[in-house]
């Protein structure tokens, strides 16, 4: 080959990938590898160099095929690579062997700035002869450079044959990546054999680098001036071809970099040129537009990600984007699409497979209120009824049609369970508003009656679980701040409810603790959906679970300011508990679906009013959850106190709109979601035992059924107003119920009662309007025995939060099998007493009705 052919692919080694816009280049790769990340440099002067290891070998005097020398060929490239170099770049040249035939070698020119004339003296000078070591030139060098104090390098190896010298180059490149130095290695073939192109492969596999070969020396010839150009490559993901109008998204971009030079100050700017009919913008600014990047080395990439908001109900159009990503010495990459931002009504032939298939099927609705439809209006009648304070318990599940996914099935296709205020199960013995035990059973039920079993559950719990409710009052009645505005009124209070860590401590631990509640409710509903009869009814096919996330109920902290009654650190708080939450929600569906639950989570209704629909809309915007402040929230609340409503519990759900803006998020989520079985999982879990396993009661029933239900006891009496616990409850036993009764705390408030060491919810008790409330709480028969923390959590009569702890002994729960055992034994005994009796008796029977002996 000509000597232009070995110049140019050095050249193109460099850049480790062709120009964009280059026509197709001859060198191409002919192995990849993912690139591996960056680790940290010795310093932050030093850098990751670019260093080339170059065969000298005695090969490389040989006639390329052309007439031209292969080192002659080397050295023009070489010479032509310093002259493209920035100032200020730093290169080293390394030549093998050295002295002897399988020597090592050693740099022609150490690693350091560009200084093209003594450095083009130096390749000019170079000679070729002796063996072919590369396992030690590439063993010595990077050893060279680490004595330097360089942690990483971009190494340039080129070479004409397969390695005749020990040791083995691939095993060294293997070895040098397990120490943790960062080098990647770009190989590239000059007229080399299969087996010489198999060992610079996996030199270049076990370091995340290219391999390349030279083929054509006039193709080689076009890239030559774009070889040594640093290029970015980009990708995009999460932008919707079409998508509602309020509806929003993630959009992660992936600005990689695949050439030999690192890129220095890289950047990416994204932004939308979009009107509507009336020339009003469809998609607001996206913030930030511009994200610096910084150095990014040879073999990385970095990714940032960006929450979109397609505009609000009503700003329809087609959304034009420009995503531009670049370099100081890296040219600019431009990525442009359009989106179709459509009204909010759609139907489930928008959706993915996984819902769309529902169609004309059953689903049924299952959790608390951000399933029931609460703060949409409308309701259900029956589950809006009026409760006069100490009267008996009515419906207030706030259960509306307006709920997500509901107005999109036939009427009667919805079976909809859910109700305002549930919980994953009870807490308490009189509990009534479970998931478990009230909203089941009645599925199961359903299941198995009808003629048209449920497809497909949907499902929210939790939230009532860690009392959310409670928090929001503490955030929004208790402390005010100096940046919380109430209809342009500046107040300033004592502190934020994010600063009081004692509290926070004590909801982190009820969030800690909710797996132990959540995977069991998964559990239960999952197989009350799959009884075997509603699967073969369905030709075998297994109903899904599908759990949606809370919805982040504020912006971004940085946009507090929109928010009345809340400041920044109180927002982030917030949002931040709702991460934790919803991590949690996933971590429990994860954990059940690898024991073959088909349970999945939607995560993208976390994101659904981000960013402008929040409780805290921006300037212009429409909210689709229903926002609060102390105004409005504790004018509502004494309103439901006097009259027995329960209005109040709108607040911080969606309403009408949010339901349908989270309908519009489900059924995007699904068009690229995937329900495959998860990895060592050969079928999912059904309910296989048939209809006779409802006749045999579970251990648990009958464990309820026959453990002696102990008197309660008590009072545990709190003092609100104080903090402080006023008795010291006596002889609690796990299982056991004890009575709680409340003193001097906020009308209408809820205290949460809960027991450490691993804290977990035990009671709830609601406060009247002079301030007191009793309730009873039931220890779990679960509790270890020993010394227990009795926690209360609520609010003084002023409404600041208070944290009440007494240490309260625990005893074993009395085992369930002891009263069946002793009604046995009394019954042997009583048993083992007749027979004794009778066996006594028969023989003087007998005696009497025998003949008298005949004396005559």
């Amino acid at each position: 080959m000509a000597s232009s052919c070995l110049a140019a692919l050095l050249f193109v080694v460099l850049a480790a990938a062709p120009h964009t816009g280059a026509a197709a280049p001859a060198l191409q790769p002919v192995a990849q590898t993912a690139a591996q990340p960056a680790a940290a440099v010795a310093s932050a002067d030093q850098g990751r160099p670019l260093v080339i290891i170059l065969d000298t070998s005695g090969s490389m005097a040989d006639d390329d095929g052309t007439g031209t020398i292969k080192l002659a060929g080397a050295q023009a490239a070489l010479s032509r690579v310093i002259r493209q170099q920035r100032p200020g770049t730093k290169l080293g040249l390394w030549t093998f062997p050295g002295g002897g035939s399988c020597d090592p070698g050693g740099f022609a020119f150490e690693v350091d700035e560009i200084d093209q004339r003594n450095m083009i003296g130096d390749i000019r000078a170079l000679t070729a002869g002796g063996e072919t070591p590369t396992g030690g030139a590439l063993r010595t060098a990077v050893d060279m450079l680490k004595s330097q104090g360089f942690q990483g390098a971009t190494i340039l190896l080129v070479s004409d044959g397969l390695s005749n010298c020990d040791p083995d180059p691939c095993q060294i490149a293997q070895d040098i990546t397990a120490e943790g130095f960062d080098l990647t290695v770009q190989a590239a073939g000059f007229q080399t054999s299969d087996e010489g192109m198999a060992e610079l492969e996996c030199i270049a596999a076990a370091t995340g680098g290219q391999t390349y070969q030279a083929n054509d020396a006039d193709q080689l010839g076009e890239v030559i001036d774009l070889a040594t150009v640093a290029e970015l490559t980009v990708k995009v993901d999460g932008i919707p071809d079409s998508t509602p109008a309020g509806s929003a998204s993630r959009v992660t971009v992936e600005v990689r970099n695949d050439s030999a030079s690192d890129i220095e100050n890289a950047r990416i700017s994204f932004n939308f040129a979009n009107r509507t009919s009336g020339r009003q913008a469809v998609v607001p600014a996206v913030l930030p537009p511009l994200v610096r990047i910084g150095n990014l080395q040879s073999g990385t990439s970095s990714t940032h990600t960006w929450v979109v908001s397609y505009g609000s109900r009503g700003k329809t159009g087609v959304a034009s984007y420009r995503l531009t990503a670049w370099g100081t010495n890296a040219q600019p990459v431009t990525l442009e699409g359009q989106v179709e931002v459509t009204s909010l009504d759609q139907s489930l032939s928008d959706a993915g497979d996984l819902i769309k298939d529902l169609e004309g099927q059953r689903v049924a609705i299952l959790g608390d209120s951000y399933s029931s439809g609460e703060g949409a209006g409308s309701y259900f009648q029956g589950t809006d009824s009026v409760k006069m304070h100490l009267g008996p318990r009515v419906n207030q599940c706030h259960v509306s049609p307006k709920t997500y996914l509901f107005p999109l099935f036939k009427a009667g296709d919805v079976d909809l369970y859910a109700c305002s205020g549930a919980t994953s199960h009870h807490i308490k013995d009189d509990d009534w508003n479970g998931v478990r035990e009230d909203q089941v059973p009645d599925l199961e039920d359903r299941q198995r009656d009808a003629e048209k079993p449920v497809a497909a559950g949907f499902l929210t719990v939790g939230g009532n679980d860690i009392g959310f409710s409670g928090i929001v009052k503490h955030c929004l009645l208790a402390h005010p701040t100096p940046r919380a505005y109430w209809y342009g009124v500046r107040l300033e209070w004592d502190t934020r409810c994010s600063d009081d860590w004692g509290w926070r401590a004590e909801t982190d631990s009820l969030v800690a603790d909710l797996p132990n509640e959540l995977k069991p409710t998964y559990r239960q509903i999952s197989l009350a959906l799959n009884p075997s009869e509603a699967v073969k009814a369905r030709g075998g096919e297994v109903a899904p679970l599908y759990v949606l996330a809370y919805p982040q109920p504020f912006p971004e902290a940085q946009w507090a300011y929109w928010c009345r009654g809340f400041d920044s650190a109180e927002v982030g708080y917030a949002n931040d508990l709702v991460d934790d939450l919803n991590a949690q929600i996933e971590r429990s569906v994860k954990a059940v679906r690898r024991e073959g639950y088909r349970v999945q989570m939607i995560t993208a209704t976390q994101d659904t009013f981000l960013p402008d629909n929040t409780a805290c809309p921006r300037p212009g915007s429409v909210e689709f959850m229903n926002s609060v402040d102390a105004i409005s929230g504790g004018a509502t609340a004494v309103w439901d106190l006097i009259a027995g409503t329960s209005v109040a519990n709108k607040f911080m759900h969606p309403n009408a709109l949010g339901y349908t803006a989270e309908t519009n998020t489900i059924l995007s989520w699904s068009v690229g979601a995937e329900d495959e079985l998860p990895e060592g999982v050969a079928r999912w879990q059904v309910d296989d035992e048939g209809w006779w396993s409802q006749l045999i009661p579970d251990l648990p029933t009958i464990a309820r059924a026959v453990t002696p239900r102990l008197p309660s006891v008590g009072p545990a009496v709190l003092d609100a107003t104080a903090g402080t616990w006023l008795t010291d409850p006596q002889d609690v036993r796990a299982g056991q119920r004890l009575d709680v009764q409340v003193r001097g705390a906020a009308p209408g408030s809820t205290v949460l009662v809960t027991l450490a060491s691993r804290t977990r919810l035990i009671g709830r008790v609601e406060v009247g309007p002079n301030g007191t409330g009793e309730g009873t709480v039931q220890v779990p028969r679960t509790a270890l025995p020993g010394t227990h923390h009795l926690q209360a959590i609520g609010f003084d009569s002023r409404s600041n939060p208070v944290t009440a702890t007494q240490d309260i002994d625990v005893a074993r729960a009395i085992p369930f099998w002891l009263l069946p055992l002793a009604a046995l034994v009394v019954i042997s005994l009583i048993g083992a007493s007749l027979l004794y009796r009778r066996d006594r008796r028969t023989p003087r029977t007998a005696a009497r009705n025998e003949p008298l002996p005949d004396h005559s």
